[in-house]
């Protein structure tokens, strides 16, 4: 079985985001591509941020570049593009402007090597998947950057893969650890409330729309917008304006381990409504931090889940040390059974 066969026809954006850099996110992306020309699919592809370069500009190790071939429409900036040397057609020039220059869609006519500077914002990556895919891309691929898995968010691909490897702790059990949270989260449910599931953008989107970092769903099925602009700094108050009979508490923005410990410094009301935030991607909680906060009777809900396709798996690490292939694809198997694990630096049969 191929990687490119594990993503359906009827999902056209796909984010693939790494546990760290030089998780193998790269060796993922150019085997898919190599897969959907094999298979006569014609992708676009983007970044959020950069990506592409022979050389990880962070650690100033060697990293695989990105290969195209012909048929293949890229979204780039104009800088980078001098610097690959792919023979590419520009298609349209786009209003997205980035710190590596104008952003650009391409048609490639030759085979080479491309370096990926796109929009850095979700807004402009959402922008740029719509027009490749009506320049003529069956599906696009979105290489999210360094800390960067906000292009995981639903609101701006559809499905996600995502990348782990030695890289992320020389320690087996730790990388799988934080693998499985990571998937975890992707994968946590939506929110499951009566109103929200008759009309969930509608309520929703009114509700972000007014600004508010945080409200609260009362029992009477209203949604009241608490007087603050973050959650982050604001668990306690938060906390305090809950009441019994509320169904649920909404966080606009990120949630953090401060956010939640203020609250439950505060209140045992949290057992008794669900946190529902936006998306996985804003969760920023440890693993072990999370199972404390589920053991004390934390639930987290989402208003718009992404889908989790793959996990990939690297057991090599460019700072020397490396783990037992199928050790490691073992032990992520048994802590990930939601969904294939690959070793993507292996043979195509070791699913």
């Amino acid at each position: 079985m191929k990687l490119w066969e594990l993503i359906p026809d009827t999902v056209k954006t796909i984010s693939v985001i790494g546990m760290a850099k030089n998780a193998g996110k790269t060796v993922t992306l150019n085997r898919l591509l190599s897969e959907s020309q094999k298979s006569g699919n014609w992708v676009g592809l983007t970044s959020i941020g950069r990506d592409g370069e022979l050389e990880d500009v962070v650690t100033g190790t060697e990293k695989p570049g990105v290969e195209v071939v012909p048929g293949m429409i890229v979204a780039t900036t104009d800088v980078c593009m001098a610097r690959s040397d792919a023979r590419m057609e520009i298609l349209e020039t786009t209003n997205e402007r980035t710190p590596m220059g104008n952003v650009v869609i391409l048609k490639v006519r030759q085979k080479g090597m491309v370096e990926i500077a796109g929009p850095d914002s979700n807004r402009g990556i959402q922008r740029v998947c719509l027009r490749m895919l009506t320049l003529g891309a069956e599906k696009v691929l979105v290489d999210g950057a360094l800390d960067r898995k906000s292009s995981a968010s639903p609101a701006v691909t559809e499905a996600t893969i995502l990348s782990t490897g030695a890289v992320v702790d020389r320690d087996l059990s730790n990388v799988v650890k934080e693998t499985a949270h990571q998937a975890m989260l992707l994968e946590l449910p939506g929110w499951n409330h009566p109103l929200f599931q008759k009309r969930p953008d509608t309520t929703m989107d009114q509700w972000l729309q007014q600004g508010s970092g945080a409200g609260i769903m009362r029992k009477e099925g209203q949604v009241e917008s608490l007087p603050i602009t973050t959650a982050l700094s604001s668990g306690k108050e938060i906390g305090r304006l809950l009441k019994k009979g509320d169904t649920g508490l909404l966080i606009r923005g990120s949630l953090t381990e401060k956010t939640v410990k203020d609250l439950m410094a505060v209140t045992d009301l949290y057992r008794e409504l669900p946190l529902v935030i936006e998306d996985a991607t804003r969760i920023f909680i440890g693993e072990r931090e999370w199972r404390i906060f589920r053991k004390m009777g934390l639930r987290v809900n989402l208003m718009k889940r992404n889908r989790l396709l793959f996990v990939t798996a690297n057991p090599w690490s460019p700072g020397g040390w490396r783990f037992d292939e199928m050790r490691f694809l073992e032990a992520l198997k048994h802590e990930i059974k939601s969904v294939p694990v690959v070793n993507v630096m292996g043979k195509e049969e070791s699913f």
